[in-house]
């Protein structure tokens, strides 16, 4: 490396050895910086030493920028940090980051607004899409360290919504810097530091900039339509509305699986809708004979989606969930997704994190997920043990009482002989979406039905009250003859 090279990077606070064992080197005006694939250069990008000039070689292949790091496997499960340039790859480097990729392709004009996740020059994200598919890598969160200015965060908008927002982390900058390479220049290694440092406290996605501002000054957020269920009685109760969350229970062998099958089978036909189901104690293939059975394998084609592990009995976390979730929400644009049952996930808790701690992460990223892909969660829980004669509640659903807190419904599935009873126990924006109460069916298992039906205890109440009216009649009527 030439005395102009060594002298630009030391200008930036890069250390020109570290640049030099990547294969950074120069030509006397422009740095040169090789693209790689499997170890050998497929492009080479330059950037000169005066002003901020870039270029590219010509017919060069198009490739993220130190990825064949992605494949080390010293590396496997650690984080990616993604960053919009060469030199702010070399910056995270150098403040200890392992695993550290650019993209080289330049963010959204701010004029022109988003590419958008499928623009024809995120191709190049495809290595890192197959990467975290990887079941060794399901957990594997990526870090977007691109610019803070507004093409930046159009970027992050747009590399998020690819990679999924449920896995990714961004950062924000101190004041008077806009990416990792000012934060090194101005600061040091304390810098990126002091960033990292902060990133380390947040959930896995956070907002690039919050608002404070008169009540009355804030925009509506757009709401879901509210979609029939198809049944009167249970559209008081609660209706379908896309980025909503909603929790089945009920003691076991009640019918929460079949009465969750009726009700999407229902919505599937009336509104066209496509519904992917992870369902691990049960056979997909049974799943779809049965389905068939029910409503047609024409229906079942169309409009269902299987969600399972590569093979029976394979450890499935949130992480594996949400990931394929997505994959059937872009793959099949499914707008059902559903999660039958809950304790068939593996849970793999954080250090001295409690179960209750764990259960609230897992609802708020499965909330997230469910708003930001526009979709219809729904969950399938077991309650706790029950006392005998207890009934179920908002906290009765085992593991947490973040159950009760943080679903926007949640409904409760009874069996009372032939006559199945529908509750919500909750209902959070009763104003246009329902309220609580309960509904009764006569289930058909076969043909997934639910026909309306009144309370078993009712029922019963009449006719002992009815019976009961009869002896007196008759005792009555017998006085009346002896007299």
């Amino acid at each position: 490396m030439t005395d102009a090279g060594i002298k630009f990077l030391e200008g930036r606070n890069l250390d020109p050895e570290m640049c030099m064992s990547l294969g950074i080197t120069d030509n006397g005006k422009e740095l040169v910086i090789p693209f790689k694939v499997n170890g050998k250069t497929v492009n080479e990008k330059y950037r000169t030493l005066r002003g901020k000039d870039w270029r590219q070689q010509k017919g060069g292949t198009q490739c993220l920028w130190n990825q064949d790091i992605l494949h080390d496997e010293s590396q496997q499960g650690k984080t990616i940090v993604v960053t919009e340039g060469e030199l702010d790859a070399l910056a995270a480097i150098q403040a200890g980051f392992g695993r550290v990729v650019a993209f080289p392709g330049g963010a959204p004009d701010p004029k022109n607004g988003r590419y958008g996740a499928d623009a024809e020059k995120y191709k190049i994200f495809d290595v890192l899409l197959q990467l975290l598919r990887q079941p060794e890598e399901h957990k594997t969160n990526v870090v977007l360290a691109f610019d803070g200015d507004a093409a930046g965060k159009l970027l992050v908008e747009d590399v998020a919504e690819l990679i999924g927002q449920y896995r990714c982390k961004h950062l924000n900058y101190p004041t008077g810097t806009k990416d990792l390479g000012d934060c090194l220049s101005k600061f040091g290694e304390r810098g990126i530091e002091a960033v990292d440092k902060t990133l380390r406290k947040r959930s896995v996605w956070c907002s690039m900039a919050g608002e404070v501002a008169l009540l009355t000054s804030f925009k509506k957020q757009v709401l879901g339509e509210a979609f029939s269920t198809g049944f009167g009685s249970l559209d008081r109760l609660f209706q379908w509305r896309a980025g909503d969350t909603y929790v089945v229970t009920g003691v076991p062998n009640d019918g929460k699986t079949t009465v969750t099958m009726a009700l999407i089978a229902k919505a599937a036909m009336m509104h066209g809708w496509r519904v992917g189901v992870f369902s691990p104690e049960q056979d997909m293939a049974l799943m779809a004979d049965d389905l068939a059975e029910a409503i047609g394998r024409d229906m079942v084609e169309r409009h269902f989606v299987g969600i399972a592990p590569a093979a029976y009995g394979d450890a499935c976390d949130l992480y594996w969930f949400l990931d394929h979730a997505d994959r059937a929400v872009r793959q099949y644009r499914c707008t059902i997704i559903i999660l039958d049952p809950w304790n068939e996930l593996e849970h793999t808790r954080r250090k001295d994190e409690s179960m209750t701690e764990y259960v609230g992460r897992a609802i708020i990223e499965l909330k997230r997920f469910a708003k930001h892909m526009g979709i219809i969660l729904i969950i399938v829980a077991h309650p706790h043990k029950l006392k005998a004669g207890e009934e179920i509640g908002l906290y009765s659903i085992s593991d947490s009482a973040n159950w009760g807190n943080k679903p926007d419904v949640v409904m409760v599935v009874k069996r009372v002989e032939n006559h199945t009873m529908i509750k919500t126990i909750k209902v959070r924006d009763q104003k246009r979406m329902g309220s609580r109460g309960e509904t009764w069916f006569s289930l058909d298992i076969n043909r997934l039905q639910l026909m309306p039906s009144s309370d078993p205890r009712e029922m019963e109440k009449k006719y002992r009250g009815n019976k009961g009216q009869a002896k007196k009649t008759k005792a009555a009527t017998g006085a009346l003859f002896e007299d």
